[in-house]
């Protein structure tokens, strides 16, 4: 807002006439400044969240290199069903262990006994189908004879 301000005053400046331009100089290294001041910290701005968008994407790509056969499963059902959500348990340990790497995350806040629609991040799903050869080695898990039913009994929506 700072640097249309500013920049407004500065162009406004010189259409002005010569009588109402004089009042205005006095105050015309202000504008400059904050003209500059407001594009340094737009810039910066910028600049963080670029890179903190690419250090994100190169940790998920680190991340996928060492994956478990079972959360490779989980990531591989996203894959094969073609779809971005799927109904999952959130008791299973291998959904906890991909929500809490930010690779899939809750739908909404209200699910049918303890199952919750799931969905996968965007740039995850988009990477898993370039790089199919990552899901390599994935593997059913078994389950938890304390569970109620099976935690990877997903149906698409």
């Amino acid at each position: 807002m700072l640097v249309f301000v500013s920049g407004g005053f500065l162009i406004a400046s010189n259409r002005l006439p010569a009588s109402d331009r004089t009042e205005l100089q006095k105050y015309h290294l202000w504008f400059v400044g904050s003209f500059l001041f407001g594009t340094a910290i737009l810039l910066i701005s910028l600049f963080v969240h670029l890179y903190s968008v690419i250090q994100a994407r190169f940790a998920i790509r680190k991340m996928m290199r060492t994956l478990l056969p079972d959360e490779k499963y989980v990531l591989l059902k996203y894959v094969h069903s073609q779809t971005c959500t799927q109904n999952l348990q959130l008791s299973s340990g291998v959904v906890t262990s991909l929500r809490g790497k930010g690779l899939i995350s809750n739908v909404a806040r209200v699910g049918r006994f303890n199952e919750f629609a799931m969905t996968i991040s965007p740039y995850v799903y988009d990477y898993l189908c370039q790089h199919p050869e990552v899901l390599d080695g994935a593997q059913e898990p078994g389950l938890d004879p304390f569970e109620v039913g099976n935690p990877f009994r997903s149906s698409s929506h």
